[in-house]
């Protein structure tokens, strides 16, 4: 399982009615820093929500000799639209791929701009 923490000016309660945020101040406004945690299933990670429907996913399929993986799809439903979990669910997969020695190709829209927004993230990208 994955964390990661996503600033937002919401707050997030999780299903068990426990609310997961931290305060912090940047530029003089409160923040809320939310975690979120990513199910990993073979190439994609997932989350759900509190009825356990899909409320986001990654997709990445292998290619070739299964070195490289291919981003073809990234969703987060339009309720949890404009929070970072793309960027998050991105980042999931970048940090596995680096853990795991494997390269990525990003296919998917969003992730061709995620990687043109963060060159950090260059050294995993297919040469």
């Amino acid at each position: 399982m994955f964390i990661f923490y996503h600033t937002s000016t919401r707050d997030f309660v999780d299903k068990t009615g426990i609310s997961r945020f931290n305060y912090g101040r940047i530029s003089n406004q409160l923040k809320v820093v939310t975690t979120m945690e990513f199910t990993r299933d073979e190439n994609r990670f997932y989350f759900n929500d509190a009825d356990g429907k899909l409320a986001g996913e990654i997709t990445f399929p292998t290619r070739g000799d299964d070195q490289v993986w291919v981003i073809e799809h990234t969703f987060v439903r339009e309720d949890f639209g404009h929070q970072g979990i793309a960027g998050q669910l991105t980042r999931a997969v970048i940090e596995a791929a680096r853990k795991e020695h494997k390269q990525i190709q990003p296919l998917c829209t969003y992730a061709k701009s995620y990687f043109d927004r963060h060159p950090e993230a260059a050294d995993v990208l297919v040469s």
